[in-house]
């Protein structure tokens, strides 16, 4: 196996192992009780001794550092593309000015070597000779046609002259950005490149390990595209489950005054209704004062974050960070677990026309208030 091979191996291996658990539940549909193909790797994974779990770990963080530097890759590569762009159609925009510019003074020297063959004695002659009024005005109406058209002409070559100059700064201030995300590239890639070092050397180190643990690579690259077509269906699962209304209004504990209403929900209550729930795995919803934890326990999944208000009655859970076996997620992992979606809940209250005002947890629970809209 190359060494590039092995690198972009263990990447996938990295990642991957934030999904080894939701495989189980979903090789076509979220089914409880389906064990996918990969159910022994994961009964492997929960057995594994604390050295093997530390080394994964180590392993793991390498990975997804190298992960979110190859999408910082990508990001400031498709912006020096885009600046590529913007700066031709700045240079054909110049050039097309400098060529109107360039006529625009042509014919301004024509007409003022006109003016002077002519000399404004010649002006004087043409409007004395007139032979009647009518013949009069309109010689001097022609005249002050001329020279209305000349202050005209001199006033579009001004506005070319300072076009040209704002699309000439306009230029070198994308010449400049783009050299700034250049700059980024190469700064990115030398991180790159050193943490594929590091990981590499992190490999070494473990010796005869190393092929036990490329071992695990080959088979758990799979899960990667598993996980994409997944979390998607357990987040639409879990969001129907309170779109639906399956939530008993007595278990809302709702309050009223004279201008809002207060209600709350237990995290026993949502747990008992998911544990319900026939297409649902199992999921632990806890509720704290600084934060919601939502738990696969079976899955060694485990995401924490907020509650936040999206709309007028819906709730999105707003990701902070996440563990899969005790492992940390970092950003761009967990971003990857909702790329088709976030997890929302739709709170369908007694009420035909309200706004959720404000939403908070305390120990074991979801607490809101909404606004009635008269």
């Amino acid at each position: 196996m190359s060494y590039i091979h092995r690198i972009r191996t263990l990447v996938l291996f990295l990642v991957s192992c934030l999904v080894i658990a939701l495989i189980v539940m979903l090789p076509t549909g979220i089914l409880v009780g389906q064990e996918g193909p990969f159910a022994g790797i994961k009964e492997k994974m929960a057995n594994i001794s604390e050295t093997e779990r530390e080394n994964l770990q180590n392993l793991f963080v390498l990975g997804q550092q190298i992960n979110e530097m190859e999408k910082e890759e990508e990001r400031i590569t498709r912006i020096i593309e885009t600046k590529n762009r913007e700066i031709e159609g700045l240079r054909v925009t110049i050039a097309e000015e400098e060529i109107a510019y360039t006529k625009k003074m042509e014919d301004l020297k024509q007409v003022l070597k006109s003016y002077q063959r002519m000399g404004p004695g010649t002006y004087l002659e043409i409007i004395l000779e007139s032979d009647n009024l009518a013949m009069l005005l309109g010689r001097i109406n022609i005249l002050r046609d001329l020279t209305r058209n000349t202050g005209n002409l001199m006033e579009l070559l001004e506005q070319s002259k300072a076009q040209q100059l704002k699309e000439k700064t306009n230029l070198a201030e994308e010449i400049k950005l783009m050299a700034d995300n250049q700059k980024q590239l190469r700064e990115s890639l030398t991180k790159k490149q050193q943490l594929i070092v590091d990981q590499e050397k992190y490999l070494a180190s473990l010796k005869e390990q190393r092929e036990y643990y490329q071992e695990n690579l080959t088979n758990l690259q799979l899960n990667w595209e598993e996980l994409k077509t997944s979390v998607p269906a357990i987040i639409k699962e879990v969001s129907s489950i309170i779109d639906g209304g399956n939530i008993p209004l007595d278990k809302l504990n709702i309050s009223y005054d004279f201008i809002s209403i207060k209600g709350s929900i237990g995290e026993e209550t949502l747990n008992e209704i998911s544990s319900g729930q026939p297409l649902l795995p199992k999921v632990v919803f806890r509720f704290f004062k600084s934060h919601v934890e939502i738990n696969l326990p079976e899955e060694n999944l485990v995401l924490s974050g907020i509650f936040v208000i999206q709309g007028a009655h819906t709730l999105k859970f707003q990701v902070k960070e996440g563990s899969f076996y005790g492992m940390p997620l970092d950003t761009g992992a967990i971003k990857d677990l909702f790329l088709k979606g976030d997890l929302v809940f739709n709170l369908k209250l007694p009420l035909s026309n309200y706004t959720m005002n404000s939403i908070k947890t305390t120990d074991g629970f979801l607490e809101w208030t909404i606004i009635p809209n008269y």
